[in-house]
């Protein structure tokens, strides 16, 4: 671990289950595959889609974090879904009010954390679906950003009970996503893992462990 940011690896290395887990998710997976369709390139996109725009809408009403706004990426996913959108049954990402800047932190983590990458996913789009618009996945993620999340989330990470909340956060992120996108390859018809928001309790139980990787 290096010394820029020990929190940053550490909430990386608390949510690393929940987030490999959902590159072998069927709604992600099917993104590198090559015989990606138009269907499973925005389903992909609709999880995106309301992830952000739940946590931009949370990050806006709090007055926080304007740094790490979201208005690029909830600009290029409502360019790309266009008239696709959907309201399924539990697709608006909500973050209770009592949670506090910690817990909004770790969620702004994993939106800004999940851009690394998209260069090749933008690039498969438009090798096997020419046409199709891939706003999102092309836009790359800024350093300083990343560096100024480095150094806010060493900030906070300086309690204990605040490093806990940042990576309840990520955490709550994380599942969300894996529950929506169940919700999104079970209505496809895709065999999907149960993989629901109670796992989020146990997986923050599990997680909270006192020390920081090295």
């Amino acid at each position: 671990m290096t010394a820029q940011s020990p929190v940053r690896h550490w909430v990386a290395a608390q949510t690393r289950m929940a987030h490999e887990a959902l590159h072998d998710h069927p709604v992600f997976a099917a993104l590198l595959r090559h015989d990606l369709s138009e269907q499973s390139y925005f389903d992909a996109i609709e999880v995106f889609f309301h992830l952000f725009s739940g946590a931009e809408e949370r990050r806006m009403q709090s007055g926080l974090f304007g740094q790490f706004h979201l208005r690029r990426q909830t600009s290029a996913l409502r360019a790309d879904i266009g008239c696709r959108r959907s309201e399924r049954p539990g697709s608006h990402f909500c973050i209770p009010d009592h949670h506090g800047a910690p817990f909004l932190l770790g969620v702004l983590y994993v939106c800004h954390g999940s851009g690394f990458g998209g260069n090749v996913i933008a690039r498969r789009t438009s090798l096997f679906l020419p046409g199709v618009p891939a706003a999102f996945f092309g836009l790359p993620v800024r350093a300083d950003t990343w560096r100024q999340m480095a150094t806010e989330m060493e900030a906070f990470g300086r309690k204990e009970a605040d490093r806990s909340h940042l990576l309840d956060g990520a955490l709550y992120a994380f599942n969300w996503v894996t529950s929506f996108a169940d919700r999104v390859a079970a209505g496809r018809g895709d065999p999907s893992r149960d993989l629901t928001m109670r796992r989020q309790t146990q997986e923050i139980s599990d997680s909270h462990k006192p020390g920081v990787e090295t």
